[in-house]
């Protein structure tokens, strides 16, 4: 309370000076010495500390003296704590993919699929299309989970749908060879028409080779 008490008085000083003097100034309190400016966007004021070795004569040439030879020193402040690093919130997206690809590379980490693939699945419950993409391939390849080509399937279509085009290629591949899904000619057109109509070369190739298939 005494702490408080003192702030608020320091600060109705600082305030009735600054108005009075209708600029700047700076005045003494104890050992430490307050510098204040009034401006449009109100009362700026600044605390310092009168080193040890002039502090008994301070008061006398504080007035004769122009700022720069004051040689105050900035008021010792607490240090702020440093926190840990925060995780990355689970709106962000994008950064926990960033992250998981680093476990799936390997980059400045070492290889960890089951840490990428947990990182993965966050960023693709976020609706992340290239996360979906990602995931579907762990799990066609079975990299930090069990293989399970229903799941990549399932990512797959997901990111297909949210447009990705790498996801589209991929999708209408398996659609052709019936890897993971029945076979069917016409779901493999559609995405791969998809896919190439937005310039991708394999799509382009795959769509070609299927159309003459088709002719024949």
């Amino acid at each position: 309370t005494i702490m408080k008490q003192s702030s608020l008085f320091l600060f109705i000083i600082i305030a009735i000076t600054s108005l009075l003097t209708g600029c700047s100034g700076k005045f003494v309190f104890g050992t430490d010495v307050y510098t204040y400016s009034l401006g449009l966007d109100g009362i700026k004021h600044q605390k310092y500390q009168i080193p040890n070795n002039i502090r008994h004569i301070y008061p006398f040439i504080m007035h004769n003296q122009p700022p720069a030879c004051h040689n105050y020193v900035p008021a010792p402040t607490k240090p702020r704590s440093i926190s840990k690093v925060t995780k990355p919130s689970a709106k962000d997206a994008q950064e926990l993919y960033k992250q998981g690809l680093q476990y799936f590379e390997g980059k400045e980490v070492k290889i960890d699929y089951r840490k990428a693939v947990e990182l993965f699945k966050k960023a693709a419950d976020q609706n992340l299309a290239i996360a979906q993409n990602k995931l579907g391939e762990c799990y066609f390849n079975g990299l930090g989970v069990e293989k399970d080509t229903s799941k990549a399937i399932e990512y797959l279509q997901k990111a297909a749908d949210n447009n990705l085009t790498m996801a589209q290629t991929l999708l209408g591949e398996c659609y052709l060879n019936g890897n993971g899904v029945k076979k069917d000619t016409s779901k493999a057109m559609e995405y791969l028409h998809k896919a190439a109509d937005k310039g991708d070369q394999k799509a382009k190739k795959l769509l070609n080779v299927l159309e003459k298939t088709v002719k024949k």
